[in-house]
């Protein structure tokens, strides 16, 4: 079963450790730094997850390359 996304989330880039958004937009690029290391180290996604209560879930999988 296909979860269908609300449309907000329905496109978008994948997070990437050098992003490639503008020097202004300081609170975008640590976003996507932070995330990019959430996907790569799962021992930090997960403790950074679980210190908020939520559980990693399969779908981050996926993002791993």
């Amino acid at each position: 079963m296909t979860e269908k996304l609300p449309e907000y989330l329905a496109q978008g880039e994948a997070a990437r450790l050098f992003p490639v958004l503008s020097t202004t937009s300081k609170e975008g690029r640590t976003t996507s730094i932070e995330l990019a290391c959430m996907v790569q180290i799962e021992e930090l996604g997960s403790a950074l997850l679980q210190s908020i209560g939520q559980k990693r879930g399969k779908r981050a999988e996926k993002g791993r390359k």
